[in-house]
């Protein structure tokens, strides 16, 4: 390293930035090492998840994301584009279980206004009469109706999921 420091910053022989490291700054590199090592598709997610929490309670900074990316960045930019990857990846998680609970509760919904839209009554003569409710069964047939244009959304959110997981794998 070219002994030029300018402000917290030194400068390298090739015209690269760099900063000196501290406790912190080492022990994030290291979890962010760690993480690199591992084959689980969110390991780089987890470990910057980790040095947002180990320098947002260690060093109090207010700007906790934007330093642990900037160190991701500067040694570690494919770890940077995984996390970023994973971040993705978990929210796609989250609006695909809250999917799937929309998608079972609108079908058993249908099926419930379906099944209160036939009714069968016995007259004591020995005779059953029969008794649609159509507003019901239309509530009940659209619920289905609904449930299948969601399955379909499922499906999307699945493939969205796995093409960010080729992704991520493909980055090693």
């Amino acid at each position: 390293m070219n002994s030029n420091i300018n402000g917290n910053y030194a400068i390298a022989e090739d015209g690269t930035i760099k900063r000196p490291y501290n406790e912190l700054d080492t022990a994030m590199l290291n979890i962010i090492r760690v993480g690199a090592s591992k084959d689980d598709i969110l390991a780089a997610y987890k470990a910057r998840k980790k040095c947002y929490q180990l320098c947002k309670e260690s060093a109090k900074r207010p700007d906790y994301k934007e330093y642990v990316e900037t160190l991701q960045l500067d040694n570690f930019p494919c770890e940077l584009k995984k996390a970023d990857y994973g971040w993705r990846y978990v929210k796609l998680l989250r609006s695909l279980a809250l999917t799937i609970v929309l998608s079972v509760c609108s079908f058993i919904y249908g099926c419930m206004r379906i099944d209160r839209g036939v009714t069968k009554h016995w007259d004591g003569c020995g005779n059953y009469t029969t008794e649609i409710y159509w507003r019901s069964m239309i509530v009940g047939i659209i619920s289905i109706v609904i449930t299948i244009a969601i399955c379909f959304f499922i499906k999307y959110l699945f493939n969205k999921l796995s093409n960010i997981s080729h992704t991520i794998k493909s980055m090693k």
